[in-house]
């Protein structure tokens, strides 16, 4: 009984998922209709050039995570840390930049003062 509602739990996790990405990305991607034409008309060996790249890079950043992780006593397989690399960025790709928050100003004459180069009055 345990198995079948871990399993349901997790069906009912991916229709969750799915909805929340579905409602979010409805009026931000291209319908599949258009993504299509594009591939269609896209020169085949260019795609083949850019889907290489894009696996060697991800290698390449993998072979990197890992060997950082190893340097500090983690040791994780290929496996798994391509797995991570392409979550990560999976991750980085989809989610919107975060602006930093501007500085804090000060209304005070002395912050005036140093901005402009000034003395306050005494």
């Amino acid at each position: 009984m345990c198995v079948m509602r871990r399993r349901l739990v997790q069906a009912l996790g991916l229709a969750a998922v799915l909805a929340i990405v579905v409602g979010t990305l409805r009026d931000r991607v291209p319908s599949p209709g258009k993504i299509g034409a594009a591939l269609r008309q896209a020169d085949p060996r260019w795609l083949a050039v850019a889907a290489a790249a894009e696996f060697v890079s991800m290698g390449m950043f993998a072979r990197q995570q890992r060997r950082l992780l190893t340097a500090f006593g983690v040791t994780l397989q290929r496996r798994r840390i391509l797995a991570l690399s392409y979550s990560r960025s999976a991750i980085s790709i989809s989610l919107p930049p975060v602006r930093p928050c501007p500085p804090p100003t000060r209304s005070s004459s002395s912050g005036q003062a140093a901005r402009t180069g000034s003395r306050p009055p005494r």
